[in-house]
């Protein structure tokens, strides 16, 4: 018999199932071949997840510490980490712009940051800076900004901002509405010249909400520009700047007690109001204010001092402390009270129909001028002193110098004299005023008028002479103050003054903490011996020292000394004298004369070693920069 044959192997039936059960299984590899696939694409994902879950948590863990976090930043996508010391280094990848949107909220602290671009903050969102450094690596002039717009917020403590050459500088704009805090901290080479667009001048801000506070603002082109808003600056150093320190433009707001040197001009106040109080203006080689058409501002009790003679001969510059600029139909009229003026080649400058009203302001030791007048100029002067009165007014122009005087005739037992013949007038024997006292002993609200519509300049040391005449008595009194009230004792031997002038004190520009000497004369006008004069020293009303005099002759001068710790600060010196004796004229026993002592600006900065940043911190008292490398501890 031949082989047997499986029917099963030819059935159809059965090759039929055969088939699908091979198909089956084969299906089923595959299957499971897919199905492992997407579990391990499920993991791999799963994985991913994890691990940037962790990586955010650390690295929200050390901005938390560190308090830096980052959001919507062109530039963060693209930074590669390469360890802790390069992120805290270098936390932007140095190219593009930084935009901060949508609601971010940016903490950086204690960071060196190199910028290739712009940092433009909208207005949801904000960046607060604290402890760093910015620098703005331009190649050309204001190609990079860093600008807060309408709204948005930015925070700025104990840092520094600046271009990274004084050749190429950056820009630097807060808009309307920003809130803009900028303290204790640096700002340099920001803004050059521009006649199209105001905001690359310096750092320039539009907003009410701004505030700027003990920081040192150099090497600008304007220090800071205010537009159309009124924020306030205060306790700055400004210094260097090619045009001004500071620029008020149709603005208001407050500068107090900020301190500006060597600029071309310390404030421009170009039209607007607001108050310009305390500060201290020196070496600014074109003028210490200058008030443009339209600016009615209040300026209280600011120092003017020019720059030094031998810089004036050096550069060809000549200063003026306080230069007023009016125009043809627009109302210029800002108050200038309180304060001085000195050592400027012209003290007071108004031209062009102006009305600048002084009161209680001193101007000391101008070369040429203390005040000059030109186009159709109206000036009014109330209790200012101007003890060489070295004065120039212009054709059709008006000094008018004022003081409301009260002077009282008595006797050596105190007794007023009435029937008493007051003649007043000044040097060059103009009669002020002719009157008989009363029978209280006065002559009142006397208005003495010293110079008005001259054209000339005038020299004249007395403002006015009061002559008196009472029993073929007759005295003759200088009288230095054009204001206050003024007793004279017609049988009176002796006249102690003490001038504002007379008044002075070293080191002149004296520094917080340090010792200065105080040094006072007083004179004895009278033809006497005045006996057993006190003399007073107070600062700021506060009583400080005290010594006496035996006496001094008629005619004579003695000099005395007080010590004083220096304070930080504007302050006001006055010194009283008295004697035993009744005197011819006790109006003129008080000195008084004002004094800027800088502060010492303190910081403890820690460099870890993390990384290596120098950071240079400008110290006005010692007039130096300090280079500070890694793990140094340095007080400034």
């Amino acid at each position: 018999m031949g082989k047997r044959r499986d029917i099963t192997a030819w059935c159809p039936i059965n090759k039929t199932h055969a088939i699908i059960k091979k198909g089956m299984q084969k299906g089923m590899r595959n299957s499971i071949i897919i199905l492992v696939v997407l579990l391990c694409s499920l993991f791999s994902i799963l994985s991913i997840f994890i691990l940037s879950f962790q990586d955010s948590e650390n690295l929200t863990s050390e901005c938390l510490g560190n308090n830096f976090s980052i959001a919507q930043s062109d530039n963060i996508d693209n930074h590669k980490k390469s360890g802790e010391e390069s992120r805290q280094d270098d936390p932007w990848p140095g190219t593009g712009n930084w935009q901060i949107s949508n609601g971010a909220n940016i903490i950086v602290n204690n960071r060196n940051i190199r910028m290739n671009g712009s940092i433009i903050i909208d207005g949801s969102s904000s960046l607060s800076l604290y402890n760093s450094t910015l620098t703005f690596e331009c190649t050309q002039t204001n190609q990079y900004r860093f600008e807060v717009q309408a709204n948005g917020r930015l925070f700025i403590n104990n840092s520094q901002i600046r271009a990274a050459s004084s050749r190429y500088p950056f820009q630097f704009v807060v808009r309307t509405n920003a809130r803009f805090v900028l303290e204790r901290s640096m700002v340099s080479y920001c803004g050059t010249n521009s006649t199209t667009d105001k905001s690359m001048q310096g750092l320039y801000i539009e907003s009410n909400f701004a505030e700027i506070s003990n920081c040192v603002i150099q090497n600008c082109y304007i220090g800071i520009i205010v537009m159309k808003c009124s924020p306030t600056i205060s306790e700055n150093t400004i210094r260097d700047c090619k045009t001004a320190g500071i620029r008020f433009r149709s603005s208001s707001g407050i500068l107090d007690g900020n301190r500006i040197l060597n600029s071309s001009t310390g404030i421009i106040a170009d039209q607007g109001t607001g108050t310009i109080r305390n500060n201290y203006l020196h070496g600014n080689y074109g003028a210490g204010i200058t008030i443009l058409p339209g600016s009615n501002m209040t300026i209280l009790n600011n120092i003017i001092n020019g720059t030094d003679y031998y810089t004036r001969k050096k550069t060809g510059i000549n200063t003026i402390g306080i230069d007023v600029h009016g125009t043809e139909g627009v109302y210029t009229s800002p108050l200038i009270s309180g304060g001085s003026v000195e050592e400027c080649f012209i003290g007071i400058s108004a031209n062009t129909t102006s009305t600048p009203s002084f009161v209680n302001v001193s101007i000391v030791n101008s070369t040429l001028l203390d005040v000059r007048t030109d186009g159709k100029s109206n000036v009014s002067m109330l209790n200012c002193m101007f003890v060489e009165r070295k004065v120039y007014v212009g054709t059709d122009c008006i000094l008018k110098v004022d003081g409301y005087l009260t002077i009282v005739i008595e006797r050596m037992d105190g007794s007023r004299v009435s029937g008493a013949n007051v003649v007043m007038h000044s040097k060059d024997n103009k009669i002020l005023c002719n009157t008989t006292t009363d029978i209280s002993g006065l002559v009142a609200d006397v208005v003495v008028p010293i110079f008005l519509q001259k054209s000339s300049i005038k020299e004249e040391k007395t403002p006015y002479l009061i002559h008196v005449e009472k029993d073929e008595t007759m005295i003759d009194s200088r009288i230095f103050s054009t204001s206050g009230i003024v007793t004279i004792i017609l049988d009176a031997k002796v006249d102690i003054e003490i001038e504002p002038l007379n008044i002075s004190w070293s080191p002149e520009r004296p520094a917080e903490n340090q010792a200065v000497e105080i040094n006072v004369t007083i004179n004895n006008l009278g033809y006497d011996i005045a006996h057993g004069i006190l003399v007073v020293l107070y600062i700021d009303e506060e009583r400080i020292d005290e010594c006496s005099i035996e006496s001094i002759h008629g005619s004579k001068v003695s000099r005395v000394t007080f010590s004083w710790i220096a304070r930080p600060g504007i302050h006001t010196i006055s010194v009283n004298a008295s004697c035993s004796e009744k005197e011819i004229n006790n109006g003129n026993n008080k000195g008084t004369r004002t004094i800027s002592v800088k502060q010492n600006l303190r910081a403890d900065l820690t460099i870890n070693s993390f990384s290596q940043i120098y950071s240079i911190y400008y110290a006005y008292n010692s007039n130096s920069y300090t280079t500070t490398k890694p793990g140094d501890l340095v007080g400034f």
